[in-house]
């Protein structure tokens, strides 16, 4: 098998290579000559990595930031140099950092604490802004290699569990499938689902943003070379943090505690629970449609078959409006 050669197509041009060869020579094609905007290519057999060797012939792309996929991956490597700059600096303080909420182009995060079986959020300054910045400025220029590695779930249980990152172990309990993918960046290990780049060289356009009581990890857009603006969206975010609250309430802040919750026959009492808070904000948006007499208009914005027409007659019912004082019109 070492021995065996395959024919690959880049930019029109075929080139033979050993199997076991592939990683080394596409990533010198990739360093050298585009600078490290490419980072991984695409077969006739699907997208892998630049360390996946080609098990056949076949016509390889080179996929960029500017990409879809390719924008996934790099902000996925991204957040896990983001997540080993902070184990770092306070891992030995038992702090760890949370990515909650896709915001615009970036995501928000905070740093949160355990103690005595509590999570308390860490409130971070303008100090620890630096010092992460810094941290992860740090290892771009160490140009540290992200190992993939996959595994056995019931392994991957196992490795969560031993650290501390109960959120995964719960997770990979219902995993249907035998293996899981995991990265490791200079030991530190984590599960992301997707493709990344192969080092830390290649992650040098990002930004941290101090924002509430967390940051901001801020990531290009169409300009690939460039970190996109953070334009605060504070009803947004404050829509997510209710839904986060809403989840920790009720214990079902994770996918993993939700699958525990439907397998202990919990589902009926969650709908309920769910139904009865949405109702508690119906009556106080009522309320405060109610008190603002000068208000002609009320706008609903939501997708297509999100439930607009539904939440637009269980507020005029709590407004203590007649379905005649009141009308709909839909848009778009």
């Amino acid at each position: 098998m070492n021995g065996k050669t395959v024919t690959l197509t880049i930019r029109g041009r075929k080139r033979v290579s050993g199997r076991n060869k592939l990683f080394s020579g596409l990533h010198r094609i990739t360093a050298m000559l585009i600078r490290m905007i490419l980072f991984w290519y695409c077969t006739i057999s699907g997208c892998g990595e630049l360390n996946k060797c080609a098990d056949g012939d076949g016509t390889v792309e080179f996929l960029t930031t500017a990409d879809k996929t390719g924008k996934k991956a790099y902000r996925r490597s991204v957040t896990l140099l983001m997540q080993k700059a902070v184990y770092n600096l306070w891992g030995k303080g038992n702090i760890s950092v949370r990515v909650k909420y896709s915001i615009g182009q970036g995501n928000y995060c905070e740093l949160v604490k355990w103690e005595n079986d509590t999570e308390e959020v860490v409130k971070v300054s303008g100090t620890e802004i630096n010092k992460l910045k810094n941290e992860m400025y740090q290892m771009v220029v160490s140009d540290i290699e992200i190992h993939k590695e996959s595994i056995n779930t019931d392994d991957a249980v196992t490795l969560f569990h031993d650290l501390g990152m109960t959120d995964k172990e719960k997770l990979f309990r219902y995993r249907r499938s035998s293996r899981v993918n995991i990265y490791e960046l200079d030991h530190y290990m984590d599960y992301f689902y997707g493709f990344m780049v192969p080092s830390t060289g290649y992650l040098r356009y990002y930004d941290v943003i101090p924002y509430a009581d967390g940051f901001m990890l801020q990531f290009p857009d169409k300009n690939t070379r460039e970190v996109a603006p953070f334009v605060p969206a504070e009803k947004l975010f404050h829509t997510l943090k209710t839904s986060r609250d809403w989840g920790k309430m009720l214990e079902i802040d994770t996918i993993g505690a939700l699958n525990d919750a439907i397998a202990a026959g919990k589902t009926q009492q969650m709908i309920l629970t769910q139904e009865a808070l949405f109702e508690e904000r119906i009556g106080r948006l009522a309320e405060e449609i109610i008190s603002a007499k000068d208000r002609k208009f009320i706008m609903i914005a939501g997708p297509s078959s999100s439930g607009k027409t539904t939440f637009f007659t269980q507020t005029v019912h709590s407004a203590g409006c007649k379905r005649t004082e009141s009308a709909s019109i839909s848009t778009g």
